[in-house]
């Protein structure tokens, strides 16, 4: 608002004259600039502060009547402003805002239409209510405890809220190493009324050791040459090596003497032969090592069951049991 007094003349420095008449006019700056841009057939939305004053309001009120936009569309609780195209309305004129509901939660859900204008009374407000679907999950009992090698099971039970009637599918993490967690139904459908339940059962597995599987036999073999050939064939090299050493001998026995130490050195070579083919055939006729396998290692754990809507943006509720595993 623009207060203006006429007085005769200019003050001087210092000096303070009388005034006339007090005019109170509709102004400022940024409302002149508003006018003016709607009166030349722009569509203005004006953002101020004024005071809840009658002069605040007097100038609202002047704005509106200008078509200038001055009213606020706000919500509350689940609900969202999707689109306002309400501005300035004259007496007895109407709009639509759009608005849309999320809920947070199942059930009925409560919130309000803010509509901030110039009119008396302002801000207005206008209840609003959803009913939103949703479900929860339950598990029983909350812990068990089992022997490696054996089994288990836990109640998923997924009751709906708000009507709740689709399909979800059902999930199981944490489970230890070397078990197995099964979910029979692993989809429930929620009658909207009613709740709908699953058998969790989680498997273990116990230490165990296991003889290793025989070498191959290569086709057309028997079983003893697979095991004694490699033996046989020592053998023979030996026999051959034991023949040449003969003859050598014989060839060198009426020569003279200094061949007569090379003897023991080529004894001894054919004895070390045949101490290493008797300590390979030892080594490649030895039995097989059994193989030990691993069980579900003691301890307790945290398995987290889940239940997940992959039509409602994949909303998702879980629960958590302990299984603690014995030796």
């Amino acid at each position: 608002m623009d207060f203006t007094v006429a007085a005769a003349r200019l003050p001087r420095p210092g000096e303070t004259v009388t005034g006339g008449t007090l005019l109170v006019n509709h102004g400022g700056k940024g409302a002149n600039q508003a006018v003016a841009a709607r009166r030349l057939g722009a569509e203005v939305r004006f953002v101020g502060c004024v005071g809840d004053d009658a002069p605040g309001r007097e100038i609202g009120a002047a704005l509106a009547r200008e078509g200038i936009g001055v009213a606020g569309v706000t919500t509350t609780g689940d609900f969202a402003v999707a689109s306002n195209p309400c501005g300035a309305l004259p007496p007895g004129a109407s709009c639509a805002a759009t608005v849309t509901f999320k809920p947070t939660g199942g059930g009925t859900r409560m919130g309000s239409l803010v509509i901030t204008d110039t009119s008396p009374g302002s801000p207005h407000s206008v209840a609003l209510s959803g009913t939103g679907e949703d479900f929860t999950v339950l598990s029983s009992p909350a812990s068990a405890s089992v022997a490696a090698g054996g089994s288990t099971t836990y109640q998923l039970t997924v009751a709906p809220a708000g009507g709740f009637n689709q399909a979800v599918n059902l999930g199981c993490t944490g489970a230890p190493a070397h078990s197995v967690c099964a979910i029979n139904p692993n989809s429930l459908t929620p009658s909207g009324s009613g709740a709908s339940t699953a058998t969790v059962t989680v498997s273990t597995a116990a230490s165990s050791e296991v003889a290793p599987r025989g070498p191959q036999t290569p086709s057309g073999l028997r079983p003893w040459e697979f095991r004694h050939g490699p033996l046989l064939v020592w053998l023979a090299v030996l026999a051959m090596l034991g023949l040449a050493g003969a003859k050598a001998s014989r060839r060198y026995r009426g020569q003279s003497a200094e061949f007569a130490p090379l003897m023991p050195v080529r004894g001894f070579a054919l004895g070390l032969m045949l101490l290493m083919a008797l300590a390979w055939a030892a080594c490649s006729t030895a039995g097989p090592v059994p193989a030990r396998l691993q069980g579900t290692p003691a301890g307790t754990y945290t398995i987290t069951l889940t239940a997940t809507d992959p039509q409602a943006n994949n909303l998702s509720h879980s629960a958590t049991v302990t299984l603690t595993v014995t030796q």
